[in-house]
């Protein structure tokens, strides 16, 4: 029996090794601080401890994964109860995360809805990198020009919504 014990121990770790892939060869090890910029969003980073930094000519923010109180923060007019952004997928050449948000149940009674919407990277080659918002997708050039992440603030709790 003990035997029968440590074979399937030894077989299901052996399994679930050959699955698992180094964090190192994910996307956002492999592209971390690397600076990506298009015209009409700015300029967007990556970092294995966060899922994005975003800076437009304004603002530098940072998204990351976890599940938010946001009914005190006024997301363009609205008072979720909770955003939610959660890691979809990640490769080498391609990440995706989610970006989910309950119904507006305030005081104020603004009657948002709650939904939805996945965002998605994909590599295109060595200096571009593709961004799909599901509506829309844009192509994003690998820059030289540096944005700093230390000054960011989390989107998230500061109302930026997607």
């Amino acid at each position: 029996m003990k035997k029968l014990l440590l074979l399937t121990a030894l077989f299901i770790f052996a399994c679930s090794s050959d699955d698992d892939q180094s964090s190192q060869d994910l996307f956002r090890s492999i592209y971390d601080g690397v600076s990506w910029y298009n015209e009409e969003w700015g300029y967007f980073s990556f970092s294995p401890s966060k899922l994005l930094f975003y800076n437009d000519e304004f603002e530098c923010y940072f998204f990351e994964a976890g599940s938010y109180n946001t009914s005190n923060i006024d997301t363009d007019g609205c008072f979720y109860d909770t955003i939610t952004l959660a890691v979809v997928s990640e490769t080498s050449s391609s990440f995706s995360f989610k970006d989910q948000w309950s119904d507006d149940s305030s005081q104020n009674g603004t009657g948002c809805q709650g939904g939805e919407v996945t965002f998605s990277f994909q590599i295109i080659d060595d200096n571009s990198l593709e961004f799909n918002d599901q509506e829309d997708t844009f192509i994003f050039t690998k820059t030289s020009e540096q944005f700093n992440p230390t000054g960011c603030i989390n989107g998230t709790l500061d109302g930026y919504a997607w």
